[in-house]
């Protein structure tokens, strides 16, 4: 059996998301249960063609420009070279269309994995694109057009799907009701740390942190302003994270308080170090389009408890008391404070984080759940597929 991952980029090379970190993971961890494993990506730098990585063969493409759909054939090519039996995408993009063109052609198992709470909607790019932008110009109709060929290219894809996986109950009905296809649950795996830091010292570092790239839909302002107002009560707070538009960060920077620590753009790594020394993780994105975050695995597994002002996934925090969830700031400040001024509560929640987590949210646990929910057939011919 041989697998193929198909995704936009690759995370050694800073570029996309949690889920080309998620892409990523899987893969190894299947080239070390000794499963043939590619990943086909578009390379950041001048690489091309394909070098072992890890145990995976990388496969680097030409980068395709704003217009992703103009340049698919690419995709379909490297996978005729590849041959694999199961192609899976961990996201939805223009690019699934060339993905489900081979496997129709050769008959082999389009695996499709939800990667965010926007990806199960038929106009998913269209959605995006007008929740963040204005139509004032012609630049911006522009790129509206290119979201909707994106969405055509997608809309084509999806009826040849054979396994498709989503993060949460939401996500599952929702791809139920606009593609009519049923799905596995998945959730985000990782490595589990070697060593945890003891849940007292945890809280006796009275560190809050917040991790996220510094767009508007991750509500970074609040977390400046939850530093602000808690200056004068001796926490620590971190900022990880950057954006290439200066002008939106350096009006976002300006004036922070003292007591907010400004990171930057860290690697997979750092990022992790820092987080196994937080009390807790703050999120404050909003409700549209986030999915399942890897951050709060990430927290979990290492005992840090989550405050989130909106992102809860199958209202797990509260469910499992994993943290809270907070409406406003105000709420989140009480609830900071609660957590970070009662030890043994706070001791309570960072075990209960951690045994979570590992129940349910480890690398290994979640490959082979994956692994355990399909069958490599061929795939029947669907019944109509949209012109």
């Amino acid at each position: 059996m041989r697998i193929a991952f198909v995704m936009p980029w690759h995370i050694h090379q800073g570029r996309g998301g949690g889920a080309e970190l998620q892409a990523w993971y899987f893969a190894c961890e299947m080239a070390r249960r000794s499963i043939s494993v590619s990943y086909i990506c578009q390379s950041a730098n001048e690489k091309r063609g394909r070098e072992m990585v890890d145990g995976v063969e990388v496969w680097w493409l030409k980068p395709s420009g704003k217009f992703q759909w103009m340049d698919l054939n690419k995709y379909y090519k490297t996978l005729c070279l590849v041959q694999p039996d199961i192609v899976i995408q961990r996201m939805s993009a223009a690019s699934s269309w060339p993905i489900a063109c081979y496997c129709r052609d050769h008959r082999k198992t389009f695996v499709w994995i939800c990667a965010d709470d926007d990806a199960p909607f038929a106009w998913m790019h269209i959605r995006k694109y007008l929740r963040y932008q204005k139509i004032r110009s012609f630049k911006a109709l522009l790129f509206l057009g290119n979201a909707l060929m994106n969405d055509l290219c997608r809309r084509k894809a999806m009826p040849w799907v054979n396994v498709a996986f989503t993060q949460h109950a939401s996500q599952a009905e929702n791809l139920l009701r606009q593609f009519g296809l049923k799905s596995e649950r998945i959730t985000s795996g990782h490595p589990r740390p070697l060593e945890r830091i003891a849940p007292r010292q945890l809280f006796a570092n009275r560190t809050l942190i917040w991790i996220a790239n510094l767009s508007p839909r991750k509500r970074p302002e609040l977390f400046v302003e939850l530093a602000r107002r808690l200056a004068s009560k001796g926490y620590r707070c971190q900022m990880i994270g950057s954006r290439d538009d200066s002008e939106y960060r350096n009006t976002l920077l300006k004036n922070v308080p003292g007591n907010l620590e400004i990171l930057g753009k860290l690697s997979p790594d750092e990022v992790n170090r820092r987080l196994s020394q937080a009390s807790v993780l703050v999120n404050t994105s909003d409700t549209g389009g986030e999915g399942f975050p890897n951050t709060f695995v990430q927290a979990w597994l290492r005992g840090v408890p989550v405050v989130t002002l909106g992102i809860n996934p199958d209202q797990l925090i509260e469910a499992k008391e994993l943290g809270a969830v907070c409406s406003d700031l105000d709420e989140a400040v009480n609830q900071l404070e609660y957590l970070l001024n009662n030890e043994h509560s706070y001791i309570r929640t960072s075990d209960r984080c951690f045994q979570f987590a590992v129940e349910n949210h480890t690398l290994q646990r979640v490959v082979k759940n994956f692994t355990n929910c399909f069958v490599p057939e061929p795939p029947g011919i669907p019944v109509e597929v949209p012109e």
